[in-house]
């Protein structure tokens, strides 16, 4: 018997495929969320590579799913693959305009490929999704709101103290 499953469900936009409905039910192999839910476990194993193909085997079944389309393109900042990642945040951008998460992921994308002036203004356009009253400690709260990609958010703290500030 297999255990049930609870997925990561981040709003969905109108016209997107969602998988609210079936959270919590049990899947076995051949089940069509199979492929989400192995990439999910995987990604959370940091078996990123691995996961990648499963959510890519998910998104050619399901093309507008958000949460698959986040996965993919957090795997591939994990695997250093940041312009694969800006395009996975880019078409879940196209769905859903103001998705937090996939600005987030898409000002990390940016600063991976060198082009700081655009990730800070995207983190900027993320930070209005947090309505956190004090732009300053904005940092500090979001680590509660992505923890299963706890390890790619320090990486952010750690090169953000690095990276010397625009003028």
């Amino acid at each position: 018997m297999t255990d049930a499953i609870t997925l990561p469900i981040a709003p969905a936009g109108p016209g997107t495929a969602s998988v609210a409905a079936n959270v919590g039910e049990t899947r076995q192999e051949g089940s069509e969320y199979f492929w989400f839910q192995r990439g999910v476990l995987l990604a959370n194993s940091q078996q990123y590579a691995e996961a990648l193909v499963d959510f890519e085997a998910t998104l050619a079944l399901f093309p507008t799913l958000i949460e698959a389309l986040l996965y993919q393109g957090v795997c591939r900042l994990h695997l250093r693959q940041p312009a694969a990642a800006l395009a996975s945040c880019d078409r879940i951008l196209t769905l859903v305009p103001h998705h937090t998460q996939a600005l987030l992921f898409r000002g990390v994308a940016l600063q991976q490929l060198g082009q700081y002036r655009q990730a800070y203004a995207v983190y900027d356009q993320a930070l209005e999704g947090f309505c956190c009253p004090l732009q300053q400690h904005w940092w500090h709260h979001l680590p509660s709101l992505i923890t299963p990609w706890q390890s790619l958010w320090n990486h952010i703290l750690s090169s953000r103290h690095s990276v010397k500030p625009l003028s």
